[in-house]
């Protein structure tokens, strides 16, 4: 069970990564003269393709017999035995 401390601590710091993009694109939008409809682009570009490349690692890392052993037994894997 976790403590009331534990889920605070969480719940504050997912909501300041949550706010920390819109921060950003706030305090450089004027400097940088960012368009919106291009940081919305640019940000799902990178949303698509950091999901499509960790779907391709994630399928490569777990059809690896190896990677299986060692998750199905982290501790005593015979492929991480010196």
């Amino acid at each position: 069970m976790l403590s009331v401390t534990t889920l605070t601590s969480l719940a504050i710091a997912t909501l300041i990564v949550a706010a920390m993009p819109v921060v950003l694109y706030r305090m450089a939008q004027p400097r940088f003269g960012i368009d919106p409809r291009e940081a919305i682009l640019g940000v799902a570009v990178f949303a698509f393709f950091a999901m499509v490349i960790e779907r391709a690692v994630h399928g490569f890392m777990l059809s690896q017999a190896s990677t299986m052993a060692w998750l199905a037994n982290p501790r005593y894997s015979s492929s991480m035995a010196s």
